[in-house]
């Protein structure tokens, strides 16, 4: 009889063990693909982040090779490029704007262009550029330009940007001068 008792007790309490040990076998199993799954999401950089990193890059660049400029980035959820580059010159004399967009994607979209021009026509900047790893069909060289936007690879940014700048400062002083023409010839009639 004890023996019998013993033998149920035993089968109950086994059993009730039975549902523990699989729940927590469930529990680990579940918890290992948790991690794999992170682990995999972790090891993959989002595109968005992967441009962002492009963004953040052209804007040290730029800040470093034109300290007098006012470089800032348009926010995520605002209408415009990804940089705006106000040129100025030593004695902080505003001459113009570049509006500069960072595409880190592996294929040209045509579609950049009218979304560029778009948001210089918003924000009345002279120039435009598109900074990309994938180059436009018809562009082999570092630097392009498709209907009135420069485009180039990262690797150009310091030519390019620097020759842009000098453009925007030359058609500014051109004005200056210009308009000085007119009054001494006004003054002197």
């Amino acid at each position: 009889e004890r023996g019998k008792i013993r033998a149920d007790a035993e089968k109950a309490i086994l059993e009730k063990e039975k549902y523990k040990i699989i729940e927590y076998e469930k529990k680990l199993s579940d918890m290992q693909k948790s991690l794999e799954d992170a682990q995999r999401k972790g090891s993959q950089a989002s595109q968005q982040l992967q441009g962002e990193v492009q963004e953040l890059d052209l804007e040290s660049t730029l800040r470093r090779l034109y300290p007098y400029d006012e470089i800032g980035e348009v926010k995520k959820g605002e209408n415009g490029a990804d940089i705006r580059q106000i040129v100025k010159t030593e004695k902080g004399t505003i001459c113009g704007k570049i509006l500069w967009e960072s595409k880190r994607t592996k294929a040209w979209s045509d579609g950049w262009v009218s979304k560029l021009k778009e948001d210089m026509r918003r924000d009345s900047a002279q120039l435009s550029a598109i900074i990309t790893q994938a180059m436009p069909s018809g562009i082999n060289e570092n630097i392009g330009n498709v209907s009135g936007v420069w485009v180039l690879t990262p690797e150009a940014i310091a030519p390019l940007s620097a020759l842009l700048r000098k453009n925007l400062i030359d058609v500014a002083r051109e004005k200056v001068v210009a308009a000085h023409k007119q009054t001494k010839a006004e003054s002197l009639y």
